[in-house]
């Protein structure tokens, strides 16, 4: 599943850490948390190196994608050519491939749809994306926007969370306690 949302800032990254926490340990089956720029970094060359790249974090089952280290200099990967990401050829289908093989619950945070491409890079290839919204904060058209984007790129909306909600108790109600 991937996850993104309309604007940046709207918890998308906490939504997955939770959600993926709880899925690992209410599943007990291997979960992995992996944000959507680590895809793009891997060369297909690394596929094979990929399990070594997951390591473990302090939940049971639960597994994170590290980003490589290296870089060449000028800001670029060493294996990634300036203004191209890896996630939009065949090597980054295979690495969902191989992500899916070895994990029950791959969470891809991606970044927002109005500042990234990735979401929608990833929609068709994902089982779903699931749009975090934050309250108080996302208006309906920019929901409809998204919802659009990522069925024009033939992903499938699985669900909507609505984050960051507060819940206010009405003075009526403090007055009674």
């Amino acid at each position: 599943m991937a996850f993104t949302s309309a604007n940046s800032g709207e918890g998308v990254s906490h939504v997955v850490r939770v959600l993926a926490g709880q899925l690992a340990a209410q599943t007990g089956r291997p979960t992995l948390m992996v944000e959507a720029d680590s895809l793009a970094e891997l060369s297909p060359a690394e596929l094979l190196k990929l399990p070594a790249r997951c390591v473990p974090t302090n939940t049971t089952n639960l597994w994170v994608l590290r980003k490589p280290q290296s870089s060449n200099g000028n800001g670029n990967k060493p294996y990634e050519q300036p203004g191209t990401s890896q996630t939009d050829t065949s090597s980054g289908v295979d690495v969902l491939r191989t992500l899916r093989a070895a994990f029950a619950h791959t969470l891809i945070d991606c970044p927002s749809i109005g500042t990234s491409h990735e979401a929608t890079v990833l929609a068709p290839n994902v089982d779903g994306v699931v749009l975090v919204v934050e309250a108080d904060r996302t208006k309906r058209e920019q929901i409809l926007r998204a919802r659009q984007t990522i069925e024009m790129a033939q992903g499938e909306l699985m669900a909507l969370v609505l984050n960051k909600r507060r819940h206010v108790v009405p003075g009526w109600l403090y007055r009674m306690l």
